[in-house]
């Protein structure tokens, strides 16, 4: 595993799990379905923040030990 793939993962898993709050703010109509699921599991954009920065710690570490 390479940096690439776990930077366009961050990447992904930040839109992801900030996104719902966008969508809340901004555009309330298209707030359903996996979003809504989405943004009631996290339900603070700090605490949203925090998957992304986990799995890049994770990856991050993953790769200074493996090599």
């Amino acid at each position: 595993m390479t940096v690439g793939p776990i930077i366009v993962t961050v990447a992904v898993l930040t839109i992801m799990s900030l996104y719902p709050f966008y969508l809340k703010k901004y555009k309330p109509y298209r707030y359903k379905g996996i979003w809504k699921s989405i943004g009631d599991t996290t339900k603070t954009p700090t605490r949203a923040i925090f998957y992304p920065v986990g799995f890049l710690i994770g990856g991050m570490l993953y790769i200074m030990f493996t090599q």
